[in-house]
């Protein structure tokens, strides 16, 4: 990308983020999230455009957390495993 981010306004930051999204510049929104993080006006909203965002990684690890939830109810202890 060859714009200055450090030039553009937030609102500008905003609307190039959307035209990048819009035509699939994966690497544009990327250095521009990176710019809107730098000045701390990124939010969860301008990260739900990334594959891997808090929301989706949370989901992701949901079965995992309901899994830990079932094993730390159950009463047998716990014993350490001896490595041989």
């Amino acid at each position: 990308m060859n714009i200055d981010l450090t030039k553009l306004s937030v609102q500008q930051l905003k609307n190039l983020l959307a035209n990048c999204q819009r035509l699939g510049r994966v690497a544009s929104v990327k250095a521009v999230l990176d710019e809107m993080e730098q000045r701390g006006v990124a939010t969860r909203r301008e990260y739900r455009t990334l594959k891997w965002n808090a929301d989706s990684v949370r989901d992701a690890m949901e079965p995992f957390k309901n899994e830990r939830r079932l094993l730390a109810t159950t009463n047998e202890p716990s014993t350490p495993r001896q490595v041989d």
